[in-house]
C-alpha cells in the first residue's frame, strides 16, 4: 500500500457514483458526480505518469452514475446519461493519450 493522495478537495462537493478504470500500467481514470455547491455536474481526472490531473468538469447539472473504461495505450471514456424533458439522452468524454 501507498500513501493516499486526494484527487479533489474543495469546501462542499459531495461525490457520488465514483466510477474508476485502471490499466495494466497503472493508469486509471476517475470520474464522479458532484453534488455540492457551488458546481454540480461530472467530474473526471485521469492518473498518468505518477500523478493525477487536474479536476476537468465534464457536465454541468444533475448527472448521476457516470461509467469509466481505458485501454492499454491509456485512452479513456467517461459515459453517463440524462434525463430531459420527456426522454434522456446519452453522453460521453473521450481523453485522447496520444497512443494508438
Amino acid at each position: 500500500m501507498g500513501v493516499a493522495i486526494p484527487v479533489a478537495a474543495a469546501a462542499g462537493i459531495d461525490p457520488q457514483s465514483l466510477e474508476l478504470a485502471l490499466n495494466d500500467s497503472a493508469e486509471a481514470i476517475l470520474a464522479w458526480s458532484r453534488t455540492g455547491e457551488p458546481r454540480v455536474g461530472i467530474e473526471a481526472s485521469r492518473f498518468a505518469n505518477g500523478r493525477w490531473t487536474a479536476v476537468e468538469t465534464l457536465r454541468a447539472g444533475l448527472a448521476p452514475r457516470p461509467t469509466v473504461g481505458i485501454d492499454s495505450c491509456g485512452n479513456a471514456i467517461v459515459v453517463w446519461s440524462e434525463s430531459e424533458g420527456r426522454g434522456m439522452r446519452v453522453f460521453a468524454n473521450r481523453f485522447d493519450a496520444g497512443c494508438r
